[in-house]
């Protein structure tokens, strides 16, 4: 076979693999381009919980075994130990027919009437501890209600901290702090014009403090239990 004949076959077969290449081509239709899709519709967002409202407190349940709730003195006790003006002789005791002794009776007045602080550093009596020991817990109190004329001990030199507190002596100490002077004839046949508490006893009897142990007596002499403390407390602070 001749050169040109060669070329003229190798030029035929590239034309037919042109012709083949561009029908296959033109047969496969290219696919259209994927619109894009819709946004979905704008969220709204969603509207915050209103926060939780924090639950109050539950106020733990003071309860003694020796105050029942029908005692004359419930109500007095539950608001002396809510307040601060006094506190339990143990967890579940209150002891309300203990005695009380002066210096406790002047710091139960002190923590009812809001625990003023006094100018004065020291007092004239020397029966009571040194300044700051922990025996002279009731210091502060002392303090105050010596230089506000509440106290005037037991003699010029002597408060007697640890003596038990007699009726007549709780309400002089109120009533030398609340008195406004205002009286009242009052029934009480064992307290005297002459004696020295005369004067205190009949503002109490007027303002509603106490209504004697009977009809016709304060029992001035008497030891001060706990609940006539509170008692006296309450009627004067919380009536």
């Amino acid at each position: 076979m001749s050169k040109k004949k060669i070329l003229t076959v190798v030029f035929m077969l590239l034309v037919s693999l042109c012709l083949f290449a561009t029908t296959a081509l033109a047969g496969v239709a290219p696919s259209a381009p994927s619109m894009p899709s819709a946004p979905s519709g704008t969220t709204e967002p969603s509207t915050p919980s209103q926060p939780s409202q924090p639950s109050q407190p539950v106020e733990p349940e003071m309860k003694f075994d020796d105050v029942a709730e029908g005692a004359w003195y419930y109500d007095a006790v539950m608001w002396a130990v809510k307040n601060g003006v006094t506190a339990g002789m143990t967890p579940t005791t209150f002891v309300p027919d203990g005695s009380c002794t002066r210096a406790q009776m002047v710091e139960f007045l002190w923590n009812a009437a809001g625990k003023l602080t006094a100018t004065i550093k020291s007092v004239p009596f020397t029966d009571v501890p040194e300044s700051g020991s922990a025996g002279y817990w009731y210091e502060d109190a002392l303090l105050w209600a010596y230089e506000a004329g509440i106290v005037a001990g037991t003699t010029d030199t002597t408060f007697s901290p640890d003596k038990v507190c007699t009726r007549a002596e709780m309400v002089c100490f109120l009533v030398r702090l609340l008195s406004d002077g205002a009286t009242d004839n009052m029934p009480f046949v064992d307290v005297p014009a002459s004696a020295w508490y005369y004067n205190e006893v009949q503002w109490a009897w007027a303002n509603g403090l106490t209504v004697g142990t009977s009809a016709t007596t304060f029992s001035p002499d008497k030891v001060c239990t706990r609940a006539e403390a509170v008692e006296f407390l309450y009627n004067a602070f919380a009536k």
